[in-house]
C-alpha cells in the first residue's frame, strides 16, 4: 500500500508541475477551463488509480478527494452567495482538504497539492461565468491576459522554492506557493467578473513574501523577483533575476513599505518596494558591469 501511496503521489506533483504543457490549448478554455491547468490534469492523471491510500488513522482516496474539491467549489455560487462570501468559502475548503493528517514528507507533498486544487477548481468556475456572460470583445481581452498568467504561473512557483532546491520538501512548498498564487489570481478574475454585476471585490493587500514578474508583454518570465522566508528566523531571502543576464541571491531588512537588499556576494545593493500592481527595484550601489546604481528595474506581475 505504501508503494502504491508513493506513485500515486509522485504522479499528482508531476501533474501539477508539468500543467503548463497542455495549458495553452485555446479549446480547453472555451469549454470552461481557465488555462489554469491543474485540476483537469490531476483528475485525468488519477482516473488511472483508483486504490484507497492509507494514513495511521484512515484511507484516503485521493482521486475521490480531487473530484469532491471541484464539486464543493461548483456548488459555492449556486448558493446565492456574494463573490466575497464564495471567496471567503473557497478559502475554507482549502484550510479544510490542506489540514488532513500526514505524516511522512511524501504525504505531506500530496495534502499540499489539495490546496492548489481548491483554488484551480474556483479559478475554473470563474472562468466558466465570464466566459458565458461577457461580451466577446471583453472576454478576449482576459483571455489574453489570462493566457500570460498562465505562463509565467509555474516558473513563478519554482522560484519561490530555491531555498529548498534540492531538499525533499521543495515539491511540498512548491504547492502551496501555486496555491497562493491561483488564489491571488482568483481574486483578480474575481473583481473582473464583480465588476460587470455591480459588485466591488477588494483584493486582499500583498504579503511581504511573493513573486514578482517582468513578461514583456509575453507568456514567458523575462525578469523576476522573489522576496520569500529566510532560513533563520525573522530573516528575509530575496532573488533578483534580471533580463535573463544573471541573478542575485541575498538577503532584506524590512525598511517602510519595501526592503533593503544586499546580495549574498556584496556585489548588488538596492531598495525593493512591493505592492498589489507589482514590484520595483532600484539598485543603490553595484560592482558588477551588468547593472548600475541608479537603475530601476521594474516587476507589473504581482502573482
Amino acid at each position: 500500500m505504501k508503494k502504491k501511496f508513493i506513485m500515486m503521489t509522485m504522479v499528482l506533483s508531476l501533474a501539477l508541475t508539468a500543467c503548463g504543457a497542455n495549458a495553452t490549448s485555446t479549446d480547453n478554455t472555451e469549454s470552461g477551463q481557465a488555462e489554469s491547468g491543474v485540476s483537469s490534469d490531476v483528475v485525468d492523471s488519477e482516473n488511472d488509480t483508483n486504490e484507497d491510500v492509507a494514513d495511521d488513522s484512515e484511507e484516503i482516496d485521493y482521486d475521490a478527494l480531487a473530484q469532491e474539491i471541484v464539486a464543493k467549489v461548483n456548488a459555492i455560487p449556486k448558493q446565492g452567495v456574494s463573490l466575497k462570501e464564495e471567496l471567503e468559502q473557497v478559502a475554507t475548503l482549502e484550510a479544510m482538504y490542506s489540514d488532513i493528517s500526514a505524516e511522512t514528507q511524501v504525504e505531506m507533498t500530496a495534502v499540499a497539492s489539495l490546496g492548489a486544487q481548491v483554488w484551480d477548481a474556483e479559478l475554473n468556475s470563474l472562468w466558466r461565468r465570464i466566459s458565458n456572460e461577457f461580451e466577446e470583445s471583453k472576454k478576449e481581452e482576459v483571455l489574453a491576459e489570462q493566457r500570460k498568467w498562465n505562463g509565467i504561473k509555474e516558473t513563478a512557483a519554482s522560484g519561490m522554492t530555491i531555498m529548498y532546491e534540492g531538499g525533499s520538501i521543495q515539491p511540498q512548498i512548491y504547492n502551496m506557493e501555486l496555491a497562493e498564487i491561483l488564489k491571488n489570481r482568483c481574486y483578480i478574475l474575481a473583481s473582473i467578473y464583480g465588476e460587470s454585476k455591480g459588485e466591488t471585490v477588494a483584493i486582499p493587500t500583498r504579503s511581504e513574501y511573493g513573486a514578482y514578474v517582468d513578461n514583456q508583454d509575453t507568456n514567458d518570465v523575462y525578469s523576476a523577483l522573489y522576496i520569500y522566508e529566510g532560513m533563520e528566523s525573522g530573516s528575509v531571502g530575496v532573488e533578483i533575476e534580471i533580463y535573463r543576464l544573471s541573478s542575485w541571491m541575498g538577503y532584506a531588512e524590512k525598511n517602510g513599505d519595501g526592503y533593503d537588499f544586499v546580495s549574498d556576494d556584496d556585489t548588488l545593493k538596492g531598495t525593493i518596494t512591493y505592492g498589489n500592481d507589482g514590484a520595483t527595484f532600484t539598485v543603490t550601489e553595484s560592482t558588477n558591469d551588468l547593472v548600475s546604481a541608479g537603475e530601476t528595474f521594474e516587476f507589473p506581475w504581482a502573482l
